[in-house]
């Protein structure tokens, strides 16, 4: 170089030489996110699959690198990049997405005749990393601690993680409210204290179960005076006042009257014998019009025309536990009345399958319509007089595919179970896997990308978890592989706990728990809110 050159050259050959390195560096460039470390092994590798994020994206062809129980590279390493991991997957054909969220499900804990409750395996099998407990009003084991609770299950190491919401219900029943219509003023202060003692212990808000005792019972100001305690920060949600068809939308706007203080979720929501497309989009039509005054408002549901609960739901809201007795002998002929014309509304006797029955267990798999000609009696009374008030458990066959296709397929509609490991209905084992089977494979209703981020994304989202339900770097690694022609329910209503089948690999807090259809371990955790 010339000693005549300016001096402004020789100043930049440093510049220069940084630039060269850079390019020279195989580990400077990457288009997805940061760049994976080599000096530090990896626990986990998953290489080459297709990766769904749980946002509603384009899938891309991507690697995700895992180390303990977080995402910490998802994208295309550099090429000649020297990563090591403990464990390799390889992923080619396969769809990668996040753990699917089971928005909501019912899980008291194992007992001692059932331990292996724990491991959760129906949820596991199907894909489902995270499950919502404390439904339909009811705490988990009905506990008022839920903090004791939590942390036994937590030493107890679940198969998959849990969050749980605290019970109207059995805060109505610990306080000595009951079956009462309204709370004194003490007594409704005891049940906000117990609300805030079980948000404090973790829980993400409230749950209701309006069709149930006691909260069957309640009004709208003890539901506002109870959710103004949740706030904007946490939810409610609810098994609605009345899902018949004729009673839906009145029970719906009655709910969704608690948007004015905190955001409203409603829990599987159906049209008990309600037909047709139409009908769908009106019912969806209320939620819409909701979020257009600004409010968040949300719903879930299952992929099945059969709903489940106790056989209680077919008698009139003027008998309960405490007086049916009474009601038996002072207006029987009413109460036969109505319970033949609201069990011939939701399709007859033939449509409601015991799963339990108390007093005829050689009953359970077969219909009401059995057990009356069994008897000769009246279907009707065969229920007042024989089963009673709490005397069976039953499938009821009154839902139409095309409306509930409808309700299921909206972008602000989560999927839920509404299972638990001890449930006779093939939601519990199957939802999921059916799920991607009829909406994705047969039916093409939703791409892969919009049904993925309708368990995955819309969940984490309603109900506030700030690191799961996304593929994405620093998250938790809650991760599934499978390809989804091979998502098969194997649950039937007469066989309805066949574990569901097609996951290759379920990946929990970055362990494998599952792989082949065969659990490895139980690696699920207790999450905590803080609201």
């Amino acid at each position: 170089m010339s000693k005549h050159a300016p001096s402004h050259v020789f100043c930049s050959w440093p510049l220069y030489l940084i630039g060269v390195i850079i390019l020279m560096c195989p580990f400077s460039i990457y288009a997805e996110g940061k760049t994976p470390q080599t000096s530090i092994s990896y626990d986990l590798w998953i290489k080459g699959g297709t990766i769904v994020d749980g946002l509603g994206k384009k899938p891309f062809k991507g690697d995700i690198l895992i180390r303990n129980d977080t995402i910490e590279f998802l994208g295309t390493p550099p090429r000649n990049s020297a990563i090591k991991a403990s464990h390799v997957i390889d992923a080619k054909d396969k769809m990668v997405t996040p753990g699917f969220i089971d928005i909501h499900t019912h899980f008291d804990g194992p007992s001692s005749e059932n331990p292996e409750d724990i491991a959760l395996a129906n949820f596991l099998s199907m894909g489902v990393t995270t499950i919502n407990i404390g439904q339909c009003g009811d705490s988990p084991a009905g506990t008022d601690d839920l903090r004791a609770w939590l942390e036994q299950i937590e030493r107890q190491k679940p198969g998959v993680n849990l969050l749980t919401f605290v019970g109207h219900n059995t805060i109505r029943e610990k306080t000595g409210v009951g079956l009462r219509k309204t709370p004194s003023t003490s007594e409704l202060e005891a049940m906000k204290n117990l609300l805030r003692k079980g948000l404090d212990a973790g829980a993400f808000g409230l749950s209701f179960g309006l069709e149930y005792e006691p909260g069957k019972f309640s009004e709208k100001e003890e539901w506002l005076a109870l959710a103004k305690v949740v706030g904007r920060k946490g939810s409610v949600m609810s098994h609605l006042r009345n899902e018949d068809d004729d009673r839906l939308e009145s029970s719906m706007k009655e709910f969704l009257t608690l948007t004015q203080v905190t955001n409203a979720h409603i829990s599987h929501l159906k049209s008990v014998y309600g037909k047709g497309e139409k009908r769908g989009q009106e019912i969806l039509a209320i939620l819409n019009n909701a979020r257009k005054q600004g409010f968040r408002v949300t719903a879930d549901t299952y992929p099945y025309t059969a709903s489940a609960t106790t056989i209680n739901i077919l008698f009139p809201d003027w008998v309960n536990s405490a007086n049916v007795d009474e009601m038996k002998k002072s207006r029987r002929e009413e109460l036969l009345t109505y319970i033949r014309t609201k069990v011939t509304k939701r399709n007859g006797p033939a449509a409601t399958l015991f799963t339990e029955i108390k007093k005829f267990p050689n009953f359970v798999g077969k219909t009401l319509d059995d057990l009356a000609k069994d008897l000769k009696r009246p279907f009707e009374e065969v229920i007042v007089d024989e089963i009673g008030f709490s005397g069976a458990s039953a499938v009821y066959f009154v839902m139409d595919e095309e409306l509930q296709d409808v309700i299921a397929r909206d972008p602000n509609v989560a999927i839920g179970s509404d299972g638990s490991p001890r449930s006779k209905h093939p939601r519990a084992f199957g939802t999921f896997a059916k799920f991607i089977r009829h909406f994705v494979v047969e039916k093409n209703y939703l791409t892969l990308e919009e049904a993925v981020r309708k368990v995955t994304g819309l969940p984490s989202t309603i109900l506030g978890l700030k690191d799961r339900g996304l593929l994405k770097e620093r998250y938790k690694a809650d991760i599934l592989i499978f390809a989804p022609k091979n998502a098969k329910d194997r649950a039937t209503y007469l066989s309805p706990q066949e574990l569901a089948t097609g996951f290759d690999y379920v990946i929990l807090n970055g362990k494998i728990a599952l792989r082949d259809g065969k659990i490895e371990s139980r690696y699920g955790t207790v999450i905590k809110s803080d609201l």
